[in-house]
């Protein structure tokens, strides 16, 4: 990749990231402590190295299962959090101060 092409990718990429639709959270789960703190999300992630965040599973989800079909292996998605599990944590906080 020559200059030019490397500078055109950066310039289309600040032009993304100028738009705010594309910096808004889009994890499902709005209950989340980190919901809305994608940096303080993803650095937890990768502390813990044991799954992506959910916002980013989709980009891998689909490679994983073909290369599982490849090897007559099965992929399924994990239980999620639910709301119910952030209510007890934000009221077991509120009952902790």
């Amino acid at each position: 990749m020559d200059n030019e092409n490397f500078y055109a990718i950066i310039q289309k990429n600040r032009a993304i990231l100028s738009d705010p639709e594309n910096l808004k959270c889009t994890c499902p789960n709005t209950f989340c402590e980190w919901f809305g703190k994608c940096k303080e999300c993803v650095a937890q992630h990768r502390y813990h190295g044991k799954h992506l965040p959910t916002c980013l599973q989709f980009i891998l989800k689909d490679k994983i299962t073909a290369l599982a079909e490849t090897a007559e292996m099965y992929t399924g998605d994990k239980e999620r959090s639910t709301a119910e599990h952030w209510r007890y944590v934000h009221e077991t906080d509120e009952n902790e101060r």
